[in-house]
């Protein structure tokens, strides 16, 4: 076997430099539209380069040549189409290059390696692999492995990667090699680093190109203690509890996102947190999972103060958002990627796994990767890896949010189901009031980093203390109008549209004369026949939407001041768009809040 030599090496790039320099003004000969004639000028220097070399003369034999110009392959494909090579030298050089090696001693030689990286765009991805590759072996300069990588695709850098010692594969080149890769070959180099023992800060590197979905892998494997930082805290005590108090968050671009939030959440409970986005709901999960800093304030769970302790120390499971399911696992070995802080013996996690698996209706995909099962089967899965942990804290982050309208409902009761089973604490994100309202036994309402309301379910419905939280909770919402708060013969009386109500009791005494706000719920709003002794007002109906049981949406406006306001009629009463229909409402279930604060009353 022939090989490629330090000494013929050199000859090629001599001559490639030849053939890249008559080429190229060829191409500008071409795109200025010279005549025939000078183009034909033009190539005289590839001509000779060409003529000797088939001659053989001042180059190796034909053979060798043959094993050079395969190297040089994409060169030579821009000769034939130029017609400077005649099809018989293609086919000699072709069947040349069999049976062909790089020597050693290219890699040994920096002005060997700066010629190779000179000529790269010219090489082929085969020959640009193997040259990479030794250089890496050869403990060459990185940046020259760098330059070349430029010229490669996904599938020849990640076996670059791949052949570097997986405890310790060089950061630099990571960091280099990344933007050239898409998010599954990312993927794939994770996968890699996982199962070293010191990948720490490559993974580190990794993240800026992972996006959101491979951030959320990354801190995944980290709630297991795959690669996460080092800890001089202690790993916290099963708990019985938590606490917040006095919690901020501020990030480096001046953001606010929590503001003295002081919370206790008690073992088993349900506790939703419940907002728009971007009201700090996710950001005061991530901090009692580990995964933001707290800047000022304390976490407590149990007796201990965990601002310190590290993700897998602490006693928490969490569901992303996404599922964070890791691509290259089944879905068997995603569900038990989440025992593995407990260092149990094969057969033990063998009996939990297929136990939850069953408990969730999922076994039958274990042998199934992520990619090949449902967006309902991928959140079981995620719920079964946090809740096969056994940790006393489950912190989901939008479980429902991927899941269609007809899913929704089937994993609200998988949870509620899961609650009474077990006796963990679960704490959830969501932006979806009537989510909170069925899974949860406490509802943290949020508002711009702050907790706005935090009661059960009913009293956030019944007794709501502000328009924004009466505004949040309910579908639909409720009905807000302004009126004068008046007195007549002792008696205390708002307006409705055109009627007067006369309230019960002293309650709104100090605000007689002044304009607050009203509420009222849709489902207070009488429709049609009503109470006797109860004033009504007439209204158009704008919209009527049947609802699919014994009553439909009624939508009118209460007054030139006041549009959009629903109500719900029986079915019976036909009402439709354009009718005039009678409404009033029940004093006992009026709200009032003040008009400058927006508090209740």
């Amino acid at each position: 076997m022939q090989k490629i030599t330090l000494t013929n090496l050199k000859k090629a790039v001599e001559f490639m430099n030849m053939v890249k320099f008559g080429a190229h003004i060829a191409r500008l000969r071409k795109e200025r539209d010279m005549p025939q004639s000078a183009l034909a000028d033009s190539l005289n220097v590839t001509r000779q380069a060409v003529s000797k070399w088939e001659r053989g003369e001042g180059f190796p034999d034909i053979s060798m040549l043959g094993a050079l110009a395969d190297i040089f392959g994409i060169t030579i494909d821009a000769l034939l189409n130029a017609g400077e090579a005649s099809k018989s030298t293609a086919e000699v050089l072709s069947s040349a290059a069999k049976n062909q090696e790089i020597a050693e001693e290219i890699f040994e030689d920096e002005g060997a390696i700066a010629d190779i990286i000179n000529i790269a765009p010219y090489l082929k991805i085969s020959t640009l692999s193997e040259i990479a590759d030794k250089l890496s072996r050869h403990n060459i300069n990185i940046n020259n492995i760098i330059q070349l990588s430029e010229f490669m695709n996904d599938e020849s850098i990640i076996k670059l990667l791949e052949s570097s010692d997986p405890d310790a594969p060089d950061d630099r080149m990571l960091e280099k090699l990344i933007p050239f890769l898409d998010f599954e070959s990312i993927c794939s180099i994770f996968e890699n680093i996982m199962k070293g023992q010191n990948g720490i800060q490559l993974i580190e590197v990794l993240r800026p190109h992972m996006g959101y979905a491979g951030t959320s892998l990354i801190e995944a494997a980290y709630m297991q203690g795959i690669h996460a930082p080092p800890s001089a805290a202690k790993k916290a005590p099963k708990t019985s509890g938590i606490a917040l108090k006095g919690i901020s968050k501020k990030y480096y671009n001046g953001v606010v996102a929590i503001s003295n939030v002081n919370l206790k959440i008690k073992q088993g409970e349900a506790v939703a947190f419940l907002g728009p986005s971007g009201c700090g709901k996710t950001s005061l999960l991530r901090i009692i999972a580990g995964l933001e800093e707290i800047t000022e304030g304390e976490l407590y769970m149990g007796d201990s103060l965990v601002n310190e302790v590290e993700p897998k120390d602490r006693d928490v499971a969490m569901l992303f958002q996404n599922f964070a399911l890791f691509p290259f696992m089944t879905i068997f070995e995603n569900i038990a990627f989440g025992l593995k802080p407990a260092n149990l013996p094969e057969e033990e996690i063998k009996r939990r796994t297929e136990e939850i698996g069953r408990t969730m209706d999922i076994a039958h995909v274990f042998d199934r990767k992520p990619r090949q099962v449902s967006v309902g089967q991928k959140a079981r899965a995620a719920l079964c890896r946090a809740l096969v942990s056994e940790r006393s804290n489950i912190l989901l982050d939008e479980p429902l949010a991927y899941l269609d309208a007809n899913q929704r409902p089937q994993l609200s009761a998988e949870i509620m189901k899961l609650r009474r089973k077990f006796s963990q604490t679960f704490i959830f994100v969501t932006h979806d009031q009537s989510e909170a309202m069925a899974i949860a036994d406490r509802i943290v309402l949020m508002r711009d980093g702050v907790i706005v309301q935090d009661g059960t379910p009913e009293e956030l419905y019944t007794q709501p203390n502000s328009v924004y939280s009466a505004g949040f909770i309910g579908t639909p919402q409720m009905n807000f109008w302004k009126t004068q708060v008046t007195e007549h013969d002792g008696k205390i009386y708002v307006n409705f549209g055109t009627a007067k109500i006369s309230l019960p009791g002293k309650r709104l005494q100090p605000h007689i004369g002044k304009e607050i706000i009203a509420g009222i719920r849709p489902e207070h709003i009488y429709v049609g026949s009503m109470p006797t002794g109860v004033q009504a007002a007439e209204v158009d109906v704008k919209l009527s939407v049947y609802c699919g049981r014994e009553e439909n949406q009624l939508h009118f406006d209460l007054d030139e001041a006041h549009h959009d306001f629903i109500a719900f009629a029986q079915t019976e009463s036909k009402a439709k768009p354009g009718d005039k229909v009678a409404i009033a409402v029940n004093p006992d279930k009026l709200h009032f809040f003040d008009k400058e604060t927006k508090l209740a009353i």
